[in-house]
């Protein structure tokens, strides 16, 4: 038996078919149940899962042989209420702990770009860039510790291996992403401008792949960055315009303005009770490190990623066939 954490979100979903259609047994562990029709003749199995409720993860985790802990918290607005540290390190904690003491062969974390200091000087960010620091964003830093408490757990005998995407993009995004709402939203003509920035788009399909040739190829302990294909933001919009066939917005807004007008548009959104549009802590991350390198990732688990126009093309198909 597989249990798979946090698995009716994105990379989550597109996990669990790929494996159940493989054949192989998954129990999908989540706080609510899967969307309909996604995994019909499928050997999967739903079990309510809360990262805060020990309880429900050591059953959860119980008599699997491997644990893909994907479950966690994304917030680009500081820490509201300690959810990050709760959800993305006493989570991680839980099932780390749990993972243990059921004996399973191995615990494949999947963590996030974010965990590093995107900002890093230096020709390349690799694995060998420091984490986030504590002048981190909250979200990046929860990252960072959530690793962290893993590695603590490794001189106990628990065999883990972390993994660090970049940004996902790809099928079945059917809660959609910043990203992916992002491509509707252009799709539908709400777009009034770019932004300038930049992105290392990686598919989701191949972020699946690669995390489950680490179930055997991984190294106990080791991490590795799933990067894609760097762009800037404009060219990746451009792309998607392309691609679904609408006019791309002409202006493009500059970091500077955008960094600028963050604190307004934070405090417009909070007052209309609406997520923002973007926040500095949003904007930090179109500033990371234009050369993210996924070379070890590519060595030693065989990632490849797939050319973005299909990637692209491949998620409004999906888009469509969701009603999204």
């Amino acid at each position: 038996m597989i249990a798979v954490t946090g698995a009716t979100g994105h990379i989550g979903v597109n996990l669990v078919r790929a494996l159940a259609m493989a054949g192989r047994p998954v129990r999908m562990l989540a706080r609510r149940p899967p969307p309909d029709g996604l995994f019909d003749g499928l050997d999967v199995q739903f079990q309510h899962m809360d990262l805060l409720d020990t309880a429900t993860v050591q059953a959860g985790i119980e008599g699997s042989e491997l644990v893909y802990h994907l479950a966690g918290l994304i917030s680009i607005s500081g820490d509201p209420g300690g959810q990050l540290e709760a959800v993305n390190v006493q989570g991680t904690q839980h099932v780390a702990e749990a993972a243990l003491a059921a004996g399973v062969r191995r615990m494949i974390h999947l963590s996030s770009i974010q965990a590093f200091d995107v900002l890093a000087e230096g020709p390349v960010l690799d694995e060998s860039t420091p984490r986030a620091s504590m002048d981190a964003p909250a979200y990046d830093r929860s990252k960072a510790d959530s690793e962290e408490v893993i590695r603590r757990l490794m001189p106990q005998g628990l065999d883990a291996v972390i993994l660090n995407p970049t940004a996902v993009v790809g099928p079945i995004d059917h809660r959609p992403s910043r990203l992916g709402q992002a491509l509707i939203s252009l799709r539908n003509g709400s777009v009034p401008s770019l932004l300038s920035g930049q992105i290392n788009m990686v598919d989701v399909r191949d972020v699946v792949r690669s995390a489950i040739a680490a179930e055997t190829h991984g190294k106990i302990g080791e991490s590795y960055i799933l990067g894609g294909h760097p762009m800037t933001l404009p060219k990746f919009m451009r792309m998607a315009a392309g691609i679904c066939g609408v006019e791309s917005p002409g202006f493009v807004c500059p970091m500077w303005l955008a960094r600028a007008s963050a604190p307004f548009a934070q405090g417009l959104a909070k007052l209309r009770k609406r997520e923002p549009l973007y926040t500095s802590e949003a904007l930090r991350a179109l500033r990371a490190h234009p050369n993210i390198s996924h070379a070890k990732a590519a060595a030693e688990l065989g990632h490849a990623p797939r050319p973005a126009e299909e990637t692209i093309r491949d998620t409004y198909t999906s888009f469509k066939a969701l009603a999204l």
